[in-house]
């Protein structure tokens, strides 16, 4: 899908001063480097790791603390990207896609100011990646953030985590617990919250922000019990928990791991009903390949035509039984709130499900081609998806195949972002204090977006990152400009809500 991911370098190396900055944490001592962004100098330190490497016994394991080192570590190139098998095809670009990928990737960067605006330390702002849960990285231009914490004169933190089958298998059973990857953003905001005085920072100022998935992510953080305190504010960009279909019963990821697992040859010996133990499918896990694992999950995305796999359960240990119960009692941490979305959710979802309209000027749909795709997306069988398609299609004609598309659009955005989001606006103003609500309403010109497409999904992410500054070639001076003030309001609401 063309303008899913058009941003994604994996940086190594920057411009820099051979100027190397060490810095004491708790795990030990770092050395970061000196870059200049847009004439200001950062200090950054890259690959920090945040837990143990989740490999070997620790695969399908709770996230360990990280031990402490003796000397200083290295801090001056991107760690690998946790693995994952995208259905969508994002690495095409890299000639060797696995050496950039590890189960080893539990890592966080940070952009460190070298020069204060203001006689206080600075306020910190912590991004979560999107990528439905199983695909994505902080390792990308359009994630890690250093023309924020340039023109913001704020930290800035991305961290990685592990994503699909490998954060969050199930199997039912004391050895998988599930929700390993929520569990690595908890260890990683701990990490942060005991570490980043030692940046300059001030551990009562942090703003958590994300977008898609990373926003449910920090939905979420607002309502687990182990994430209280670790944050004072949140902005949520196009991603809200007020939806069943963001947390799951943990039978859900059962029956879906189990599912994987059979597909990886681990699940039953040699295709008959024999089952194996608990322990042999585990030994049995834990020796193949993770690209084989990852493989497997990418085979059922495609058997399904689906881009979604798991979803963060309903444990009862980081997420409460029930999320949306809790909002609506108003059982939430005190935090501030920004939260976001954009006119056209559903465009950039649909045309996974029919590919060819990307390619079209005015697509058309039958009444039939929408149930299937809106069946397919929300996972909903015939007399349930019917309910969707007549409220959304009921008073169209069978061959007003125009406004079909636009409808089976809308339905798609409605139900998975925007009336979620509409809805956890309208608790958090009963419950809460001042909510900021914003609606980004502005394409990129030179992107090459069909009409239809209108601003759709992740529009925002590109100028609250400064990538126009990045590609000035492929942005309008006015967007740069644009660009700047989106990052002077998203800053400012890190520092003073």
């Amino acid at each position: 899908m063309k303008y899913l991911f058009t941003i994604l370098t994996i940086t190594t190396f920057l411009p820099d001063y051979n100027c190397d900055i060490i810095v004491q944490t708790s795990s030990g001592k770092i050395r970061g480097k000196k870059i200049n962004v847009l004439n200001n100098d950062l200090y950054a330190f890259f690959g920090i790791p945040y837990a143990l490497p989740p490999i070997g016994e620790l695969r399908f394991r709770k996230p360990q603390p990280i031990s402490a080192w003796n000397g200083i570590l290295n801090a001056t190139t991107m760690s690998p990207i946790c693995t994952q098998d995208p259905i969508f095809p994002i690495f095409e670009w890299v000639p060797d896609k696995r050496r950039y990928m590890r189960e080893d990737c539990l890592y966080l960067n940070v952009l460190v100011p070298v020069y204060k605006t203001e006689d206080k330390p600075f306020s910190t702002m912590v991004w979560i990646h999107r990528g439905a849960f199983n695909t994505g990285t902080a390792n990308m231009d359009a994630h890690y953030g250093r023309f924020l914490s340039s023109i913001g004169n704020v930290i800035v933190i991305s961290l990685n985590y592990r994503l699909g089958i490998f954060g969050f298998l199930n199997l039912g059973n004391a050895q998988t617990t599930g929700n390993l990857g929520m569990l690595d953003q908890v260890t990683a905001l701990r990490w942060i919250h005991e570490n980043v005085e030692n940046f300059g920072g001030d551990r009562n100022e942090i703003t958590l922000f994300g977008s898609s998935a990373g926003s449910i992510s920090v939905t979420h953080h607002m309502i687990s019990p182990l994430t209280k305190g670790l944050f004072k504010r949140v902005i949520l960009q196009s991603g809200s928990n007020y939806s069943p279909i963001t947390s799951v019963d943990p039978i859900d990821n059962i029956r879906l791991s189990e599912t994987i697992v059979k597909r990886t040859g681990c699940g039953s010996d040699n295709g008959t009903s024999t089952q194996r133990s608990e322990n042999d499918v585990m030994n049995c896990l834990l020796k193949l390949k993770a690209g084989k694992i990852a493989a497997a999950e990418r085979s059922l995305m495609c058997d399904k035509r689906t881009i979604i796999t798991f979803v963060p359960e309903r444990d009862g240990f980081f997420l409460p039984s029930d999320p949306i119960g809790n909002i609506e009692k108003g059982l939430i941490h005190d935090v501030d709130v920004m939260i976001g979305r954009v006119p056209d959710e559903g465009s950039t979802f649909l045309a996974y499900y029919k590919p060819e309209v990307l390619n079209q000027e005015h697509p058309v749909m039958t009444k039939s081609e929408a149930k299937h795709s809106l069946s397919k997306f929300f996972k909903l069988n015939d007399s349930s998806v019917q309910y969707v398609v007549d409220e959304y299609l009921g008073n169209l004609s069978d061959d007003d195949y125009w406004e079909i598309f636009q409808r089976a659009k809308k339905a798609i955005g409605d139900g998975i972002l925007t009336c979620p989001i509409i809805g956890l606006i309208e608790k958090l103003s009963e419950h809460h204090r001042v909510v900021y609500n914003y609606i980004f309403n502005h394409a990129r010109i030179n992107a090459g977006y069909k009409k239809w497409e209108g601003i759709s999904h992740f529009a925002e992410v590109y100028f609250v990152f400064g990538m126009p500054f990045m590609y000035p070639e492929s942005y309008t001076s006015q967007e740069e400009e644009f660009s700047y003030q989106i990052i002077k309001l998203w800053t400012s609401f890190a520092k003073t809500g």
